[in-house]
């Protein structure tokens, strides 16, 4: 895997991987506060990256919501290099599933497939979920446990 970008004078940086669509990074120079910043997308990351693996799941268990989202929210050390201190995964299903299989899916995703939360849970930071069911939020901050 490799990914390579420019920086554009006033535009941030710019990816030159071809054959895919352009993303535009937050340079802290362009002052352009519409561009994400490269800790917003580590954050997308780790939600994207563990989406496939929860929807999968729920689909092999025959619960798979008509509606999904997911809300990732983290808290930065104060000092520098400013590292996470926590994240949190919100995954927020509606439709007719079990609150106990999207717990399943959740916690076997970010224990065992999503390499993003992975790979931020052995760097030191805290990464929990939550999880609603038709707007009502089940559980918050639980702790992935390898099953």
């Amino acid at each position: 895997m490799k990914v390579s970008f420019r920086q554009e004078k006033g535009n941030g940086f710019v990816s030159t991987v071809e054959g895919k669509e352009k993303i535009t990074i937050d340079d802290h120079y362009a002052n352009r506060p519409e561009l994400y910043s490269p800790t917003e997308l580590l954050l997308f990351a780790a939600g994207a990256c563990s989406g496939p693996d929860v929807l999968g799941i729920l689909e092999k268990m025959k619960q798979l919501p008509d509606r999904y989202e997911c809300e990732i929210s983290g808290e930065r050390m104060s000092e520098f290099p400013k590292i996470f201190k926590f994240v949190n995964v919100h995954y927020k299903a509606w439709g007719k599933v079990k609150p106990e299989a999207l717990r399943k899916a959740a916690n076997l995703s970010l224990s065992k497939y999503c390499h993003v939360g992975i790979t931020l849970a052995r760097a030191g930071v805290d990464v929990t979920f939550s999880y609603s069911v038709n707007g009502e939020v089940i559980e918050e901050m639980v702790h992935p446990v390898a099953e």
